[in-house]
C-alpha cells in the first residue's frame, strides 16, 4: 500500500489502477486548474474534445503553451510549443534554444548515416556519420567546406577542401570529363 502525502486533501486508490475520470461534452474542455490567492486559475492542464488537443496554460495565460495533438485514430505525435498548433513532429515559434558544451541536432534520416548539425568553439558546423566534415562557420564569417579550420589556409574567407583532388567545380552543364578549380 501507498501512503497518501500529509498535505493531500483528494487520494484516489485502488488496488489496481486507480484513476479520475472528467466527463464533458465532445465540443467542450476537461480541465484541472491550480490556482493561489493571487489568481484562481493561475495554471491548467486540459483537454480539447472538438481538437483532440491536450495542452498546458501557465501564469494565468490563455495562451496553450505546450500542446500535443492527435488528428486521426492513430496519434501524430505533433507537438506545438509556443506555436499557434502543432503542424509538424515539433513546431516551434520564435527560438528553440540548445544549451550545452556542444550544443546540436541529430538529423537520422532511417536507412542511412546521421548527420550532426552544432555548435562548438564559436563555430556552427555540420558532419556526416559524426566524422566527415561538411560545412563550418566560423564567428567572424569565415567559411569551411569539407574543414572545420578555414584560417589554416592563405585565402581562408571561403575554403573548400577535399583531402583527395582539393578543388571545387563550378559549371552551368555535366562536369563529365571537365577540369575543375
Amino acid at each position: 500500500s501507498v501512503s497518501a502525502a500529509s498535505d493531500a486533501q483528494l487520494v484516489v486508490e485502488n488496488s489496481g489502477v486507480a484513476a479520475i475520470n472528467l466527463l464533458s461534452p465532445a465540443s467542450s474542455h476537461g480541465q484541472i486548474i491550480f490556482g493561489d490567492p493571487d489568481d484562481n486559475d493561475v495554471g491548467q492542464l486540459g483537454y480539447d474534445h472538438a481538437s483532440n488537443l491536450m495542452y498546458f496554460k501557465v501564469n494565468g495565460s490563455s495562451t496553450k503553451v505546450f500542446k500535443v495533438d492527435s488528428t486521426s485514430a492513430t496519434f501524430t505525435g505533433n507537438v506545438g510549443v509556443g506555436a499557434a498548433e502543432g503542424s509538424s513532429p515539433t513546431s516551434v515559434a520564435n527560438f528553440l534554444e540548445i544549451a550545452g558544451a556542444t550544443a546540436g541536432i541529430v538529423f537520422n534520416d532511417t536507412g542511412v548515416e546521421p548527420w550532426d548539425m552544432y555548435a562548438s568553439g564559436g563555430k556552427l558546423g555540420t558532419r556526416y556519420n559524426n566524422s566527415v566534415e561538411g560545412w563550418w562557420l566560423m564567428a567572424n564569417g569565415d567559411m569551411g567546406v569539407g574543414t572545420s579550420g578555414p584560417s589554416d589556409y592563405y585565402a581562408d574567407k571561403f575554403v573548400v577542401y577535399d583531402g583527395d583532388e582539393g578543388g571545387m567545380t563550378i559549371a552551368n552543364s555535366s562536369t563529365t570529363g571537365k577540369s575543375y578549380l
